[in-house]
């Protein structure tokens, strides 16, 4: 579950719209699911927080297995799997006119079997024609102030 402070998200236009965003991507998922996009099992409000549902990952991040291995580095077969399943998750998003702008291995989970799901939509700019090269005027990343871990 992600759960956002309703005060910090609609403290600018930004964090509103880019929240909105999210919600929307979330449920367009959840209605048209892929196997390695995590999608909303429900949202909902709160007093004082907005609470995004997903289904549960036990596998933890990708940064958890690079760590759990000898010197980080995974072996030639898992990263060639990992990637080829990063990659079938964007091509998806991409078909979907979806531009996921937070690609990193804390957004990347592992469910039971295994499977790399790309989580977090927070940064993902809508109706982009990313298969013709569409230019988008935004940039990517988390902000330091989205880093903190706590709600």
């Amino acid at each position: 579950m992600k759960v956002v402070r309703v005060d910090e998200a609609t403290q600018s236009q930004k964090g509103l719209s880019q929240l909105l965003v999210e919600r929307s991507a979330l449920i367009e998922l959840a209605e048209a699911p892929h196997p390695l996009l995590a999608a909303a099992l429900c949202c909902f409000r709160s007093a004082r927080h907005l609470h995004f549902v997903m289904p549960f990952l036990p596998g933890g991040t990708l940064v958890q297995v690079l760590e759990a291995q000898p010197g980080g580095v995974l072996a030639d077969e898992d990263a060639r799997f990992y990637t080829a399943q990063i990659t079938d998750a964007l091509g998806e998003l991409h078909s979907r006119g979806m531009l996921y702008l937070d690609l990193k291995q804390e957004n990347i989970m592992l469910n039971a079997r295994g499977d790399a799901i790309l989580i977090d939509f927070g940064l993902v700019k809508c109706d982009v024609d990313v298969r013709r090269g569409q230019l988008v005027k935004r940039a990517g990343g988390t902000p330091r102030a989205r880093r903190t871990r706590g709600t």
